[in-house]
């Protein structure tokens, strides 16, 4: 009996902390989405801000650093929609993840094209290749597509 009684505090232990988990990830994350929103708000700024800033350069080199900046910009929109799916799923799909490192690395590879550095190149499509078949098999093989989660 008194085996019984021990388990059954055990396992509301076990429920209050794991509660206490839950509450404290909640409350990080809403942190991290205001700062998600003041940082996209202040990337809109300054791109808007550096607008006369390209007046003065090639257009070539304008438009390329726009570029990169909307991308940049777009990144952070995925970790933001990463987030939200998170608070409203309770996990984290594999394909917004692998969707911001797609764009990272694109940004990335768009820079190191713009500037002309060809030696890692390579190692960019291949990463960038990896990255796309990851994005198919976790599309094809999704729990939620197998109907396994609710």
């Amino acid at each position: 009996m008194e085996d019984t009684f021990n388990d059954i505090k055990k396992l509301e232990l076990k429920l209050d902390i794991s509660g206490f988990f839950m509450a404290m990830v909640r409350v990080i994350l809403s942190v991290l989405i205001i700062v998600l929103l003041i940082a996209m708000s202040g990337s809109v700024v300054k791109i808007a801000m550096d607008f006369p800033l390209y007046m003065n350069k090639k257009v070539e080199i304008a438009l390329k650093e726009i570029l990169i900046n909307v991308l940049m910009f777009l990144a952070m929109v995925e970790i933001f929609k990463t987030t939200m799916v998170y608070f409203t799923e309770g996990r984290v799909r594999v394909t917004f993840v692998v969707d911001t490192i797609l764009i990272v690395v694109l940004t990335e590879s768009m820079s190191i094209l713009f500037g002309g550095k060809m030696e890692n190149i390579f190692t960019l499509i291949l990463l960038i290749i990896t990255l796309v078949i990851t994005r198919v098999v976790a599309v094809r093989y999704s729990p939620t597509e197998r109907g396994e989660l609710n």
